[in-house]
């Protein structure tokens, strides 16, 4: 069986009083759970769209075998069936190819020469790669950073009993002119969300009262080196959307350990 199985059945034979299982050996697991998080992330980077079973579960994460609450709304259909094989089994795929490389946006066709089907079904699965891909993308899971999103010509998702409501609101001018937003702040939120605004075909601009753009993010090059002033640190780095940036524009990310040395104003260590 899977390491995460083994795991997961050990934790509930000694949460049941089952044989071989004593406190200690216990504690020991619970104490290995980090090592073993750190050990994922050297494996799989800091994208891991599945949830584990027996591990706590991450931001921006999917189980596999389980549509979750929010998909069962925009997709009844498949809710309503006791084994979503088909809509697990493309979502799933989806997720793993942005996985596998985040610098080029998925399409349809790409992702369709991953499926190996023929005749009628394979035209079913063409239509349902478009619907889950298009949700993916207006909820920000895939094509995102630094990459062109093809959202605009993808179909409309709707949500249940509303078949041709797309999941955001549709917004017109008394003269029918096409929907625009305001977006106040040019930091790292609001430039995203005026770019995720523009690739889902909505005119979006952007208020900054600074004249620099990045809010919190400065950086000071006075010294001849870039030392940042301000954000520089990323907390929770496993599918957090700046490690999906740092990916694709080839920026490295160093870990940080016990050990981090401190630069007063002069340039010496504080």
């Amino acid at each position: 069986r899977p390491h995460h199985v083994r795991t997961l059945v050990r934790r509930q034979q000694g949460k049941h009083g089952g044989p071989g299982r004593s406190k200690a050996k216990q504690s020991n697991d619970d104490d290995g759970d980090s090592s073993d998080d750190e050990e994922l992330n050297r494996k799989f980077g800091y994208f891991q769209p599945f949830h584990r079973p027996g591990r706590e579960c991450k931001a921006r994460s999917f189980r596999p075998d389980t549509m979750e609450p929010e998909e069962c709304l925009y997709f009844p259909e498949f809710a309503v069936l006791k084994n979503p094989t088909l809509y697990l089994g493309l979502r799933n795929l989806i997720l793993a190819l942005w996985s596998k490389d985040c610098t080029v946006p998925l399409d349809v066709d790409g992702i369709m020469h991953h499926v190996l089907l023929r005749g009628m079904v394979r035209i079913r699965c063409r239509l349902e790669v478009g619907r889950i891909l298009a949700f993916l993308i207006r909820r920000a899971f895939v094509n995102v950073g630094f990459v062109e999103s093809v959202a605009p010509s993808l179909p409309q998702v709707g949500i249940a009993n509303r078949p041709k409501q797309p999941p955001y609101p549709r917004w017109t001018s008394p003269t029918g002119a096409p929907p625009s937003v305001l977006v106040v702040g040019a930091g790292p939120a609001g430039l995203s969300a005026a770019y995720h605004l523009q690739q889902m075909g909505i005119t979006a601009k952007v208020l900054e009262a600074r004249d620099r753009t990045g809010g919190r993010v400065c950086d000071d090059r006075a010294l001849g080196a870039c030392v940042g002033r301000g954000a520089q640190i990323v907390n929770g780095c496993v599918n957090n959307p700046i490690s999906t940036m740092c990916k694709q524009a080839g920026i490295p990310m160093r870990r940080l350990t016990g050990q981090c040395t401190l630069i007063d104003e002069r340039g010496q260590r504080a």
